[in-house]
């Protein structure tokens, strides 16, 4: 990994077979309220915990090393990414002789004994284990769950959850709280840093789990609850106020959906023509809609709600 600058001078000395990986970048309060809220849980003293610290110029790292001393820190050059920092993370882990791993985000809370259930669940069928994402809203009274993702004809087609089922098999999941089992890296490698340097780094590794016939499932009951969330409004391309220069310039940003070598990697690795089809019909929805942007901000929400779609 040419992105690498240095470890911890943390000694790997313990006899974990299972760690927690967490890729941050310079939210130093939400890195150390998920480490803290993992102790709370007892899971320091169950899992070796890897931290991918992607250039963080707000002391995440050094705040860190003083505060979870047993926490074993990675340093990237800012150019890993949360893909990058995954698969950095689990090459580290893997080249150890461990059994599974965990991708776990930092700004996510993890319930009792969800890590502990979808790590079983992964090392008993050799596959890839997510946990249950949810996003509470700021009043406590509405749970919005993330749907189930499946393969579809050129995209990813999401299905909401049936909690009468424990256990649900897809296609691919959300890397919010995943477990992957030694089996799967053995048999599609590692995460696609490179190519996929961040969204879709998650589903893309689900997409190719399961096509080469590895388990992919989600407990239904390994709860996590996601807390940095953008407002509805903000993910719909004609609605946002987010200026459309800004739209445009993501399409060169590695770290947003619109990134276009990603796109094109993701949707043509999965999907082939259709995929190449969908990635061209997608931009150029987007030139439409930047078209309809002449209107106020005001007349958009009041006559083109039903128009816009969610970018996600």
């Amino acid at each position: 990994m040419s992105n690498l600058i240095t470890t911890s001078d943390f000694s790997f000395t313990n006899s974990f077979k299972q760690f927690l990986i967490i890729p941050c970048f310079n939210r130093k309060s939400v890195t150390l309220g998920c480490l803290k809220h993992l102790w709370d849980l007892g899971l320091f003293s169950r899992f070796g915990v890897i931290l991918v610290d992607d250039g963080s110029t707000d002391g995440t790292a050094e705040a860190v090393a003083q505060e979870f001393p047993t926490v074993e820190i990675l340093h990237g050059t800012g150019d890993l990414y949360w893909t990058g920092a995954i698969e950095l993370g689990m090459r580290t882990a893997f080249s150890r002789g461990v059994s599974c791993v965990v991708w776990l985000n930092d700004d996510t809370v993890v319930a009792a004994g969800a890590v502990e259930a979808v790590v079983a669940r992964a090392e008993g069928i050799g596959g890839v284990v997510s946990g249950q994402g949810q996003i509470v809203n700021q009043a406590g009274k509405e749970t919005t769950y993330f749907p189930l993702y499946y393969r579809g004809a050129y995209d990813l087609k999401k299905v909401p959850v049936n909690f009468e089922q424990e256990e649900v098999s897809v296609d691919s999941c959300r890397g919010n709280l995943v477990a992957v089992s030694h089996r799967v890296v053995e048999t599609i490698g590692y995460p696609d840093g490179a190519g996929i340097p961040h969204v879709a780094g998650d589903s893309d590794y689900g997409l190719r789990a399961s096509k080469a016939g590895l388990p992919v499932r989600v407990l239904t009951g390994a709860l996590v609850s996601e807390l940095c969330v953008v407002p509805p409004i903000e993910q719909s391309w004609l609605l946002s106020s987010t200026p459309i220069t800004a739209l445009w310039k993501s399409v060169f940003q590695k770290r947003n959906g619109f990134y276009l070598p990603m796109v094109f990697v993701y949707h043509t690795r999965h999907w082939g023509i259709a995929g190449l089809a969908f990635v061209m019909f997608r931009y150029a929805k987007l030139f439409a809609f930047s078209c309809l942007r002449i209107f106020p901000h005001s007349l958009r929400i009041k006559f083109f709600t039903k128009l816009s779609k969610s970018v996600n």
